[in-house]
């Protein structure tokens, strides 16, 4: 497989004059490299393969509109880059892993390290759930209004119809146990 920087203008012009071949080799070379890259900024298979699709298939169908690119898979990458951004946006329960994007480190890690990496973000969450399992109901409520809700502890207090003292309460209890949780 050819180095994705050598992607070349010609194959870019090709594509824009309807050469369904172009874009195959494009799609090819590039494809890879591009889900490693968005793998980086999004931890998530799927959405990251959903967005090299619609990207893919845009380019396709806007293939008359393309401009002239001097860098196609630096152009590529921007794509994709601002296509996470809007897919991170929209779900504010997405993990942002890597802000910085042009780090030279990032295409060194192998697609198997970023697959470990994703299961261990996955143990993650299902540590997280199993702790959260282990709070009481009123200390679960307490942790999605402060953590997630972002409501100040007078909020809460006056939601609930509890004392503040009691809202520290819990939420100090709750964060103890989900400590120990985690240091197991």
């Amino acid at each position: 497989m050819k180095s994705p920087g050598l992607i070349s203008t010609e194959l870019w012009r090709r594509i824009g004059e309807g050469d369904a071949h172009a874009m195959k080799t494009l799609y090819q070379e590039s494809y890879q490299h591009l889900y490693v890259y968005g793998f980086r900024m999004l931890a998530d298979q799927d959405k990251v393969k959903d967005c090299l699709q619609e990207l893919f298939c845009e380019l396709w169908i806007n293939r008359n509109q393309n401009t002239q690119v001097l860098n196609v898979i630096a152009y590529l990458k921007i794509c994709v880059r601002n296509k996470l951004l809007k897919v991170i946006a929209a779900d504010k329960n997405t993990i942002l892993l890597d802000a910085d994007l042009e780090n030279p480190d990032l295409m060194t890690h192998s697609y198997e390290q970023l697959l470990i990496e994703s299961q261990h973000s996955l143990l993650q969450k299902q540590r997280l759930h199993h702790a959260l399992d282990s709070l009481t109901n009123s200390q679960r409520e307490i942790i999605r209004m402060k953590f997630f809700e972002e409501l100040s502890y007078q909020e809460i207090s006056l939601l609930l119809d509890i004392t503040l003292r009691t809202v520290y309460n819990h939420l100090h209890a709750a964060l103890v146990i989900l400590r120990g949780n985690f240091k197991r």
